[in-house]
């Protein structure tokens, strides 16, 4: 008898049925399969070899086997979200007084009943619709729904297509079943075929069952996804869960407490003297000793994942603590033994972390004391231990520091009230000695004691300053230094007496040849509160001193000027060296003291109105050979508006040697102490510069210090707002800043509109379009990485400036998606706008809103900004007709882990 096969074929080898191929899918598909793989990857295979069967066309039984797919898919489903149902038959039992009794029972089942009265008793029972009940279940609904009725209709035909119609007849056509197929696709859309879906229709479900053996076996899958895992544990309250997932080891700290590196920003390291400190630390290598750099640092540090599943066990620990049950607190006592009895090394992550040091805390609070176990204690008293230590450490060495203070208060008075002048000489070793015996008190801690000495008793020192002026240099230091304090404490000090002492130290020649035998710079720290005591004097009327008294403040400021050494070299840090450098502290007393003459001595005629000494003293210092410290150009620059206040010639006559190009170095400093401190710009200087090439040198120059260059920038947008500069011109100043690959420039344009925001006119604003379209252009050629640790602060400013658009065209379209990626920090800001352009261009602020969706994950650890407003601008998306896009807004908040819209599109679906 002939064989059916081609006597040609090779059998060799198994027929390749499906081509071993992934198939292709819909996006539709792909968002199915994905949420179906989150439920188990059984359920999902099933769906994936479905399509699979659908793009074959050599199955014969395809539809056959498409409608046992569906059938194992249903099932699945039904058997996660849906109650047992045992019952099988409804009995309707009615009795001879017609009175109706019904009954579910299963098939095997009896039931008794009894009547009295005489007549007949009908029985009747019909089969209960399991199915149409299961997926009422399995939606937690009593009635029907549009989405139930569908379920129902479509799965109520797959049995005829799963058996075989009979032996002798051909199998069912494959198309015969597509149109079943497509429509049960609808039904998965509904139920899984997005993120808000998955959970209200699956997540939302399991939440309101009971842990069944077929949910638990879902849940590590279903909540393998971060954001899922923190909205499940969110919301979970049912304490009968507690059980089951300590079973499942959710609650096992060896497997939970996961430390991952978290990257927090990156910061700008310059070379201010507060950071010197760092130079031999992991932070610099050796390469970077260099004074002129500047340099960035990635800050990471290794931070505990959240435990989300410790949050449920909180809550629950809160629950029985109002209503007690004795299994309940048995089985978290046992998560607690886990926890607490846990290897060494985990134990100390849970404690280090603060969240679940605190939450642990909590949890173990809630116990009833004789549940209390001397572990537990162990590790409250380690984890309070840790919540507080820094704390503690620092208020114990603060009480060490007052005691000792007091103490030695008590020993210094008064010994002081009784010493001679010759005694007070010997003052630092007799009273070391005297309170704390030979050599245990150093000179500087000593130092520290009597100027807080000199504040307790700041008006009996200053009737006899004189006293001290040959006591050596630690004491008037430590005198001068308590002096200062005390003055801005208490803001009455006796100018003369004080004045009168530092001018007769200054004139000692004991005191410029004593030789300083500590590390403590005695005499410069002198020279250094002696100038910051007199910009006091003369910057602020509260403490000012008699108009009489500026001579002897002159001659005082001339010596320090002359005799205060410099210990700033060049550095690209101006106002921090100027600041803590003690001859910068003489400059800008003697500029201060200036000043105050001028005031005091208002001449309207005088040709200047600075004291002369001081005037031939700058003018003097302006030959780089007399005066080389940059200490003076810092000065120079930082008072430049108050020196054209004072004497606008000298200005004039001296800008060129003031501002040295030829000298780098001094140029440089110069120019960024002017730039930095002009709070109001002057015209005549900007022209000034302008004409002199100084702000073309500025913009060609790489200021490391990200400060200076947004202070160049603002000069130049001052005087682009007052048409002095012309966009339009490609040499002009304005023209280079926008167009600038210089991100701080960009950065200082963007802030400079933003803090003018409530002040600028219309002629103002009309700028501002232009600025935009060269700012999109430059700042969207570096792409459009949402990292908001990689972003610079010009791409994370620029979204301020959707309050300055009007309309959503088109072109601002473009720029405010692009804005919304780097909506870092002023997230609450865009969406605020945002709502105001919803009634005008709803679909715009839509497509606006997706792109802003995407960022939103940078906040999952913390509080979205502006829920309000988000909420209040998507559901008036739904309210005019745009659901579409409005649910693809909700649906990607909801997968950045943030579901506060959810209740909002739940609203809106059939």
């Amino acid at each position: 008898m002939k064989n059916e096969f081609d006597e040609k074929q090779d059998l060799s080898q198994a027929p390749d049925i499906l081509h071993n191929q992934d198939p292709r899918l819909s996006p539709r598909q792909a968002e199915i399969y994905r949420n179906l793989e989150a439920i188990g990857p059984e359920i999902a295979a099933f769906y994936l070899d479905g399509i699979r069967i659908l793009q074959n066309n050599d199955l014969e039984t395809a539809a056959n086997l498409l409608a046992h797919i569906t059938r194992e898919i249903d099932g699945g489903l039904r058997n996660i979200l849906s109650e047992n149902k045992k019952a099988e038959l409804e009995f309707l039992v009615e009795t001879p007084d017609g009175n109706k009794s019904t009954y579910e029972k299963e098939k095997e089942d009896d039931f008794e009943f009894c009547f009295t009265t005489p007549g007949t008793v009908t029985v009747t029972y019909k089969r209960i619709g399991k199915h149409k009940a299961s997926i009422l279940q399995s939606l937690g609904i009593n009635e029907p729904s549009p989405l139930a009725e569908r379920w129902l209709e479509v799965t109520g035909e797959f049995h005829k297509f799963a058996h075989r119609r009979g032996a002798g007849e051909t199998p069912r056509e494959k198309e015969t079943f597509i149109p079943l197929w497509n429509e049960f696709e609808d039904v998965l859309q509904d139920l899984v075929g997005n993120y808000l879906n998955l959970l209200s229709k699956v997540v939302d479900r399991i939440l309101n069952r009971e842990p069944t053996k077929e949910i638990r076996r879902v849940l590590p899958n279903l909540l393998k996804s971060e954001t899922r895992c923190k909205y499940f544990f969110k919301n979970l309250n049912s304490p009968d869960w507690l059980g089951p997932l300590k079973e499942d080891r959710w609650f096992d700290p060896e497997s939970n407490v996961v430390v991952r590196p978290y990257t927090t920003g990156v910061i700008e390291l310059d070379w201010s003297d507060w950071w010197k400190p760092l130079i031999d630390s992991e932070w610099f290598d050796s390469e970077s000793n260099s004074l002129t750099e500047t340099r960035t640092r990635t800050i990471t540090d290794d931070r505990i994942s959240p435990w989300y599943a410790l949050e449920y066990v909180e809550r629950v620990a809160e629950h029985i603590k109002k209503y007690p049950c004795k299994s309940t607190i048995d089985t978290l006592a046992e998560i607690l033994d886990t926890i607490v009895g846990c290897a060494d090394d985990t134990r100390e992550k849970i404690v280090k972390d603060r969240t679940l040091r605190q939450r642990m805390i909590k949890i173990i609070a809630t116990l009833p004391e004789d549940r209390k176990k001397s572990h537990y204690n162990v590790f409250e008293e380690y984890a309070l231990e840790n919540e507080y230590k820094d704390a503690v450490a620092h208020w114990l060495h603060a009480r060490r520091f007052i005691d000792n203070i007091e103490q030695n208060n008590l020993a210094l008075r008064e010994f002081l009230s009784n010493m001679s002048r010759a005694d007070r000489i010997k003052f630092p070793k007799e009273i070391s000695k005297a309170v704390n015996g030979e050599n245990r008190l150093t000179e500087q801690g000593l130092a520290n004691i009597y100027r807080e000495y000199v504040v307790v008793i700041l008006q009996r020192f200053t009737n006899c300053l004189s006293v001290f002026q040959d006591t050596l240099s630690p004491d008037q230091y430590s005198t001068l230094s308590g002096l200062l304090t005390a003055l801005q404490d208490t803001k009455q000090i006796d100018w003369e007496a004080l004045l009168g002492f530092i001018h007769g130290i200054l004139s000692s020649e004991d005191f410029w040849t004593d030789q300083e035998t500590s590390f403590f710079k005695y005499r410069k720290q002198f020279l250094a509160d002696a100038a910051e005591l007199i910009v006091l004097g003369v910057n602020d009327d509260t403490y000012a001193f008699d108009s009489q008294l500026l001579p002897l403040v002159e001659q005082i400021l001339l010596v320090l000027v002359e005799n205060t050494e410099s210990k700033c070299t060049f550095e690209k840090s101006p106002m921090a060296t100027f600041l803590n450098s003690p001859k910068g502290m003489v400059f800008q007393a003697i500029l201060n003291y200036a000043l105050r003459f001028a005031r005091m001595n208002d001449n309207q005629q005088a040709d200047f109105l600075w004291p002369r000494a001081i005037r031939a003293d700058f003018t003097k210092r302006l030959d780089k050979n007399i005066e080389s410290s940059f200490e003076f150009s810092f000065a120079l620059g930082a008072f430049l508006p108050q020196l054209l206040y004072l004497d606008k010639e000298w200005v004039i006559n001296n800008i060129e040697r003031i501002f040295l190009q030829q000298d780098e170095h001094r140029w440089y400093v110069t120019f960024s102490m002017y730039l930095v401190s002009s709070r109001k710009i002057c015209k005549f200087l900007y022209f000034s510069f302008s004409r002199g090439g100084h702000y073309q040198k500025a913009l060609n120059t790489n200021f490391a210090h990200r400060t200076v260059e947004t202070a160049l920038a603002t000069h130049i947008c001052t005087f682009w707002l007052e048409d002095y500069e012309n966009l339009d011109d490609k040499t002009s100043l304005i023209y280079q800043v926008l167009n600038s690959d210089n991100l701080n420039f960009l950065y200082a344009v963007i802030q400079f509109f933003w803090d003018r925001k409530d002040n600028l006119s219309a002629r103002d604003k009309a700028k501002i379009r232009p600025a935009w379209r060269i700012l999109f252009k430059v700042l969207s050629q570096g792409g459009d990485s949402s990292d908001a640790v990689n972003s610079s602060f010009a791409l994370t400013t620029l979204p301020l400036w959707i309050i300055f658009i009007d309309d959503i065209d088109e072109e601002a379209l473009t720029w405010l998606k692009f804005c919304a990626k780097h909506t870092h920090f002023y997230f609450d800001v865009f969406v605020d706008a945002l709502l105001k352009h919803a009634p005008k261009t709803p679909e715009e602020v839509g497509t606006i809103y997706l792109e802003l969706s995407k960022v939103a994950n940078l906040w999952l650890y913390t509080t979205l900004p502006g829920q309000d407003k988000v909420t209040k601008t998507i559901r008036f998306l739904y309210s005019v007709g745009h659901k579409k896009i409005a649910d693809r807004i909700c649906i990607q908040f909801a997968k950045t882990g943030f579901t506060f819209l959810k209740p909002v599109y739940d609203e809106h679906q059939n």
